[in-house]
């Protein structure tokens, strides 16, 4: 038996800014708990001066995210082939992303809030 039901909505667009940093983190087999035998990944980060509940003027789109999403000062960045090369030209420096964000559903996610990139520019100063 299949039972219809409502499409998940998809989220809307946010502005985060921070500073975009690399991560290095134990990954698989075993996500650190045998280090002499799991591979290291290297994740993209932004670094953030203020929550996201303080940069964004509606946080709403957060709150189905969990709590910790508008408080956390690390956001990583999932960067399409499109803006690898910005994204990597910009680590380190300060930068404006706009995507759409989404809650942790692997160990490969490292945050309490992710962000698929749409668009990735450094910036001088804090905008908000």
């Amino acid at each position: 038996m299949i039972v219809a039901g409502k499409a998940a909505e998809p989220s809307p667009s946010i502005t985060l800014e921070g500073t975009l940093e690399v991560g290095e983190f134990y990954g698989p087999p075993d996500y650190g708990e045998n280090p002499s035998g799991d591979d290291i990944e290297h994740s993209l980060f932004l670094q953030l001066p203020a929550t996201p509940t303080t940069q964004l003027s509606d946080s709403k789109a957060l709150t189905t995210f969990g709590p910790d999403a508008g408080r956390t000062y690390f956001v990583q960045v999932i960067v399409q082939d499109s803006e690898r090369s910005a994204a990597e030209k910009a680590i380190g420096h300060r930068v404006q992303v706009i995507g759409v964000p989404f809650a942790p559903l692997a160990g490969h996610h490292r945050t309490p809030l992710l962000i698929d990139v749409k668009s990735l520019r450094p910036i001088g100063e804090w905008s908000w």
